[in-house]
C-alpha cells in the first residue's frame, strides 16, 4: 500500500503541526509526525530512526549512526516544504537534521534558497518539479499547483523520478567512475537513504577531471623522450702475433726476425761476390 499525501496549496503555507514535519521525530521509541495536518503519535516495539526520508519504526534497530545528510552544512526543504532543515553534528558526531516550521505566510523554497520565504515570491509549489523528485523514497510532485507526496519506502518500493518503482533505477553501476561533460567528476556510491546506486558528482576546480579523478594539468602532459645518442663503435685490435724462441729459448721478437733475415741476406750476396773475385784472379 502507498500512502499518497496532497498538501492543497491554500495550506501549502503554514505549517499544521507546528515544530513536526511529515518526515516526524523520533523520542526514545516514540515516533512523532504530521499527517494531513494531523499530529500522529506510535510507540515503536524495538527502535525509533530515521529510514529513507522520515522517522519510523525500525526493527533491528541500527547497530550505529545513521546519518541523516551526506555532510553538514547542506540544507533543505521537508517533504511538504512546510519546514526548513539544515544538516548538523551532534555530540556523538552523528550527522541530523534540525527542522525550522516556516510561518503562515511562508513556504520553504525548494528551487533556490532552501530556506523559508513569502509565499508571494515563489510558486506555491516551492520548487518542486511537476515531472517529480526522490527525497529518500518519498516520491514529490507539484499537480495543479499542489504538492504531492508518495512514499514509496511504505510499498517497499524504490524512488524514481517518474515514481515509485519495484527496482531501483539504473543511474550507474558499483564501482564505477567517470567525467561528466561539464567537467565535473562522479563515482557511483549508494544512496544513504535508499541504497540505490547513484552518480555523486564533485567540481575539479582548477583541476580537471581524468577517468572519474580530479587531476592536475600538468599530470596530464606526456613527458617529451630525449632519443639516446648510438655509442660509438671500437674497433678491436688485430690480433698479435706470438713472439718466437730461438734454440737457446730466448724470445725474439717478430721486429727483430726480420732483421736477421736481411741481415743474413746480405751476408750471402756479399760471401758470394768475394768468391767470384778470388776465381776471376787465379784465371789471370
Amino acid at each position: 500500500m502507498q500512502l499518497v499525501l496532497v498538501l492543497v496549496a491554500a495550506h501549502a503555507a503554514a505549517a499544521p503541526c507546528g515544530e513536526v514535519s511529515q518526515e516526524g521525530r523520533c523520542a526514545g521509541k516514540t515516533r512523532t509526525w504530521c499527517h494531513s495536518g494531523v499530529l500522529e503519535t506510535e510507540t515503536c516495539a524495538a527502535c525509533c530512526g530515521f529510514d529513507g526520508g522520515q522517522y519510523k519504526c525500525v526493527d533491528p534497530c541500527p547497530t550505529g549512526c545513521v546519518p541523516e545528510c551526506k555532510k553538514t552544512n547542506e540544507f533543505g526543504c521537508s517533504l511538504q516544504n512546510t519546514h526548513a532543515y539544515t544538516c548538523e553534528a551532534d555530540a556523538a558526531g552523528c550527522i541530523t537534521r534540525k527542522y525550522v516550521a516556516c510561518g503562515e505566510t511562508q513556504i520553504c523554497d525548494e528551487s533556490g534558497t532552501h530556506t523559508c520565504v513569502d509565499k508571494s515570491t515563489v510558486d506555491l509549489c516551492g520548487g518542486v518539479p511537476t515531472d517529480g523528485v526522490c527525497v529518500g523514497t518519498v516520491h514529490k510532485q507539484c499537480v495543479n499547483n499542489q504538492i504531492v507526496t508518495t512514499d514509496c519506502g511504505a510499498a517497499s518500493k524504490a524512488c524514481a523520478t517518474s515514481g515509485c518503482t519495484s527496482s531501483c533505477p539504473v543511474a550507474c553501476l558499483s564501482g564505477e567512475k567517470g567525467c561528466d561533460p561539464d567537467g565535473q567528476a562522479w563515482t557511483c556510491d549508494p544512496n544513504v537513504v535508499n541504497g540505490c546506486y547513484e552518480k555523486v558528482k564533485k567540481k575539479c576546480g582548477l583541476k580537471v577531471c581524468f577517468e572519474g579523478d580530479c587531476v592536475d594539468k600538468a599530470s596530464l602532459v606526456e613527458p617529451v623522450v630525449e632519443p639516446v645518442a648510438a655509442e660509438p663503435t671500437v674497433a678491436e685490435p688485430a690480433p698479435s702475433v706470438p713472439p718466437a724462441e730461438s734454440k737457446s729459448g730466448c724470445l725474439i721478437s717478430n721486429v727483430d726476425r726480420g732483421f736477421g733475415a736481411t741481415a743474413l741476406t746480405l751476408g750471402a750476396t756479399m760471401l758470394g761476390l768475394l768468391l767470384v773475385g778470388l776465381l776471376s784472379r787465379r784465371r789471370h
